[in-house]
């Protein structure tokens, strides 16, 4: 029964997830034309910075809203299939509560994924161009030499960085998607205004991570400041600073995600209260 579920919540996302994140295909394919083209490179290195940052924050409000969009689009899916008149539906299927969550949390972790790694492609897509402007005007600057930079100072290959982002993804989706899952079922508390209410309780799961997430990265914050005030006296390894850092975000988000899959587990079990 989960797979049939699952394959219903697909059939009911796929559309709209392709053409939110037709958004992303659009505006890379413009900045990689606007970028390559021959007036753009001609330009003067004053009009190519302002016009390369006018550029780029349309670049980075667009990847920020399909992002936003694809988050919010699963929330209402979950919203209205769980908690409103559709739920009367779902809700005396012959499945448990917790085949009703895991096929949206699959579907839409699934969503979201295809989101963000279209996202990092789209960002790799358009350093090749972009490296390419730089190394008109400065002759030593190669994307060769970028990646080999950032390989050295990271102290890991752009390989097995671009592996440990990708794991991190598959890990981070999920939980993601929980939080907002559990917002939601924690908006059905209030007695009035409930969509409102599940948006404040976002906001506040959210505040709470990442303020968690801050003091649990603060050793690792201490000992890149004194690293980089005094160089000479302190070996400082980034990538254990790096790996320490996603590591015990990725952990606070998963121990959070938990608590919050817990709540739409008991609201919909004990305290389910249909609009």
């Amino acid at each position: 029964m989960l797979s049939k579920l699952i394959k219903y919540e697909w059939k009911g996302t796929y559309k709209v997830l392709m053409l939110i994140n037709a958004f992303t295909v659009f505006i890379t394919v413009l900045c990689m034309i606007i970028l390559g083209s021959p007036v753009y490179r001609v330009m003067d290195n004053e009009s190519a910075l302002v016009w390369g940052m006018l550029l780029f924050l349309l670049y980075y409000a667009t990847l920020i809203g399909v992002s936003m969009a694809v988050t919010i689009y699963c929330g209402i899916r979950f919203y209205k299939s769980m908690y409103t008149d559709e739920g009367y539906l779902m809700h005396t299927l012959p499945v448990t509560k917790n085949q009703l969550i895991l096929s949206r949390l699959i579907v839409h972790s699934i969503d979201m994924f295809i989101t963000e790694v279209l996202i990092y492609l789209s960002v790799a897509l358009l350093l090749g161009p972009v490296c390419k402007i730089i190394g008109d005007r400065d002759p030593d600057f190669t994307m060769e030499t970028l990646m080999y930079e950032s390989a050295s100072e990271m102290g890991i290959s752009i390989p097995a960085f671009a592996s440990v982002i990708m794991i991190t993804l598959v890990i981070a989706t999920p939980c993601a998607i929980l939080l907002v899952y559990g917002a939601i079922s924690l908006g059905q508390t209030f007695q009035k205004h409930k969509v409102m209410g599940s948006l404040l309780c976002y906001v506040g799961l959210y505040c709470v991570v990442q303020t968690v997430s801050s003091f649990a990265m603060f050793p690792q914050m201490i000992t890149y400041i004194g690293a980089t005030k005094d160089s000479l006296n302190v070996s400082f390894d980034f990538r254990n600073y790096f790996f320490g850092v996603l590591g015990s975000s990725t952990f606070i988000l998963l121990v959070f995600a938990v608590i919050c899959y817990i709540i739409s587990y008991h609201m919909m079990q004990k305290k389910l209260n249909l609009d």
